[in-house]
């Protein structure tokens, strides 16, 4: 039996610009048996890396010039630091970058007749972004599949599209969402309701309970 946290940290955080730490320990419980993944919005790669790890096939979405709401950057040094990250998977073959919008990848994905068990959306930010990736990306799962991404709660877009077109998601502290068909809604007395404030990292507090 292995320690989680020890696991990750010689395995996958050896990457840079990863993620929080409890966000990755949420993604790294669900993992194991996925094995063909879409992430939608990768940046620097470093959680490609878990996915890599468990997926037998990983497809990485991304224009890489980041968005308006979580800021942009270069395109020549983040995808630098991507490929450095991920130079093994990228050589075997198991790993391919689609260096392009979520839109133009998710109809190159659809035109190969490619599915996965696993849809990661992290890529816009805001409302119409990731309601269009949910919508674009939705009919690439394969049937008993999952649908998670990140920043719920840390964006009020991401939230508010989730909430609309994946009713029953689950959220997993600190900003992990997760979806899957079938997934029961509780009522609005097991609602998570965001309280945003400015606070480092962009996390937002929360409490449980119904909405105001």
């Amino acid at each position: 039996m292995q320690h989680l946290k020890t696991w990750i940290d010689r395995n996958v955080l050896s990457g840079s610009h990863m993620m929080a730490a409890p966000d990755l320990d949420t993604l790294a419980a669900v993992m194991p048996g996925h094995r063909r993944i879409i992430e939608v919005g990768c940046y620097c790669g470093a959680l490609t890396r878990l996915f890599t790890l468990f997926g037998e096939r990983v497809w990485s979405v991304d224009w890489l010039i980041g968005d308006d709401a979580a800021g942009h950057y270069s395109t020549a040094e983040v995808e630098a630091i991507y490929r450095e990250n991920n130079a093994e998977s990228l050589a075997s073959g198991q790993l391919e970058l689609l260096k392009m919008s979520s839109a133009e990848g998710a109809a190159e994905l659809a035109r190969r007749g490619v599915t996965a068990d696993l849809i990661w959306i992290d890529a816009g930010h805001e409302y119409p972004d990731v309601s269009a990736d949910i919508k674009n990306y939705l009919p690439l799962l394969a049937p008993g599949g999952i649908m998670c991404g990140h920043d719920a709660g840390a964006f009020e877009g991401v939230t508010q599209a989730v909430d609309e077109l994946l009713p029953g998601s689950l959220y997993y502290p600190q900003t992990v969402w997760l979806w899957h068909e079938g997934l029961p809604a509780l009522g609005p007395e097991c609602d998570v309701r965001f309280e945003m404030h400015i606070v480092p990292m962009r996390q937002a507090m929360i409490t449980v309970g119904a909405r105001a």
